[in-house]
């Protein structure tokens, strides 16, 4: 491909693989500081919504892994308010995922077993398989935390 056909990262992709490179290793007080501009500008409605929606998963990530479970339901919703209109289903059913582990982690062990299903149903339907297998390991996890072995073997 010449040089003049590449495509450069923006300046808003480059920040959040960044930022998602450094949730993936363990540390999102740098991955949230490394957001930090991008979620001023998701407040301020000047993001483009799919951009808007990796930034606030990433942040949600990190909030989750802080146990800052207040900041990482806030950022799921602002999560479905993006990916609502541009129909990204893929996007919605990981911000059910992170529900679901929200609650099992607050005690809410039903609650998030549904909202793992709602999820594994989603993305089943629109064949996002990863997704749903990820819905299907949120819901064995919380059957297990439960101690409810036969559930567990119903989502194995």
């Amino acid at each position: 491909m010449p040089k003049s056909q590449i495509k450069l990262p923006s300046s808003t992709e480059s920040s959040i693989d960044k930022a998602s490179r450094c949730e993936r290793d363990r540390d999102p007080r740098t991955a949230l500081a490394v957001l930090q501009p991008l979620l001023v500008e998701i407040e301020r409605g000047q993001l483009e919504p799919s951009a808007a929606v990796r930034a606030l998963l990433v942040a949600s990530d990190c909030a989750f892994r802080m146990c800052d479970y207040a900041a990482g339901m806030r950022h799921i919703e602002r999560i479905e308010v993006f990916a609502r209109p541009i129909d990204d289903h893929h996007s919605l059913a990981l911000a059910l995922i992170h529900r679901a582990r929200i609650c099992y982690q607050q005690g809410r062990y039903s609650q998030g077993l549904d909202y793992a299903e709602t999820a594994a149903t989603m993305a089943l339907e629109h064949d996002d398989f990863v997704v749903a297998a990820r819905a299907r390991m949120c819901q064995d996890y919380i059957a297990m935390g439960q101690m409810d072995y036969p559930a567990a073997e119903r989502y194995s």
